[in-house]
Order: structure tokens, then C-alpha cells, then sequence
């Protein structure tokens, strides 16, 4: 639809890497195939590659990245801790107004929903230090495991899971392989229609 072809280059790349950030890495690649076997712009092509190479580890299937956090005792906890139960990621941030709305409104009755199944809901807050931390989850009543970042906006951990933006979810399953690199949010699982969370369980 657009009769420029250097714009129209720019903009199906930019929707690519959208597919990335936002979508599943699967499908994004795929579009990725599409554009390069079209012949589109090398310098485009290239900056997709790159980008997409930094992303491979998030393809379902792949191992999900390790890490070990401080909860709300300062204990170190990790991924692994919970191998053989599905893990479902929220990043989140203290002060994300989206984040805190989906918890306000979801969080609790997804927990209760899921209370009883193999699910484990780690919350990783990425933005803020201890003290605000904490507040954030007495006044949001956050269950689940509760961890904070060590270097707020600024950890491997959200270099490892590509965290450019919040909220966003992350699928585990019980081998510690990623299902979901962008699961559903908490609005979505609240859904009584069947989802990707209660296929894995």
C-alpha cells in the first residue's frame, strides 16, 4: 500500500521488530524469512539479523535463561528452584501504570484460580530499590514469589529475557523451556476460556 519503497522498507522492519519485542519469536522470524527472501533494503536485512540473533534464546523450546534474585527475606532465589512446576514471569514495575492495573484487577483471583495446579507466579520487579519495593506489594497485596532486580532497568536479567518494556510475561514449563517468550497477561488468564497457561498444566 505504500508507493515509496525505502518507507515502506522501513516500515515492515519496524513491524518486524515489534514482532519481536511484542509477539512470539516463531512468528517473528518467519516474517523476518519473508522480508530478506524479498529482496528488501541489505542495510534493513542486516540490522533484523543482528537483532534477531541477540534474541535466539527466547524461541520456544530454548532453555529459559537462569538467574537468582533477592525476595522479599533477601534470599536468593532461582529459576531452577522450581523445576518441574510450570513458571509463569511477570516483569513488572512499581512504577508501570499498566503493571500495577492488570495486579490491582487480575493478580489475586488468577493466583486463587491456579492455587491448586503445578504454577509457580514469580513477580520480578524491574524499576525501583527495596524500600519502594515493598510498599508496592503491601499496597497491591501481591502474592507469589516476589523478587526484585539488583540493578533496577538495568539487570541481566532483563537483558537475557529482552525486557524492553512492562508489563510483559514469560512461560516456563517444567523442563525450565520456554513456552512463551510474550505469554498472556493476567487479564487474559483470568478468562474462563481455555489458554496457553492450562495446556502446559
Amino acid at each position: 500500500m505504500i508507493s515509496i519503497e525505502t518507507i515502506r522498507d522501513w516500515y515492515l522492519a519496524s513491524v518486524i521488530k515489534y514482532g519481536f519485542d511484542e509477539g512470539e519469536f516463531d512468528s517473528a522470524i518467519k516474517l523476518q524469512s519473508d522480508f530478506i527472501a524479498d529482496n528488501h533494503s541489505p542495510k534493513l536485512v542486516a540490522q533484523l539479523s543482528e537483532y534477531s540473533s541477540s534474541l535466539k534464546n527466547l524461541g520456544v523450546g530454548q532453555i529459559a535463561s537462569d538467574f537468582k534474585l533477592k525476595d522479599t527475606n533477601g534470599k536468593l532465589v532461582s529459576l531452577a528452584d522450581f523445576r518441574g512446576k510450570v513458571i509463569y514471569i511477570d516483569f513488572w514495575g512499581v512504577h508501570c501504570g499498566p503493571c500495577r492495573s492488570d495486579i490491582m484487577e487480575h493478580g489475586a483471583a488468577v493466583h486463587d484460580k491456579y492455587k491448586n495446579k503445578d504454577v509457580v507466579f514469580l513477580n520480578i520487579c524491574t524499576d525501583e530499590t527495596e524500600k519502594p519495593w515493598k510498599k508496592a506489594i503491601r499496597d497491591l497485596k501481591l502474592t507469589g514469589v516476589n523478587l526484585i532486580v539488583d540493578v533496577p532497568n538495568n539487570s541481566q536479567v532483563e537483558k537475557d529475557y529482552s525486557i524492553n518494556s512492562i508489563p510483559r510475561y514469560v512461560l516456563v514449563n517444567k523442563e525450565g523451556r520456554l513456552i512463551s517468550a510474550n505469554a498472556p497477561g493476567l487479564w487474559e488468564l483470568i478468562n474462563p476460556a481455555k489458554n496457553i497457561l492450562d495446556e502446559q498444566l
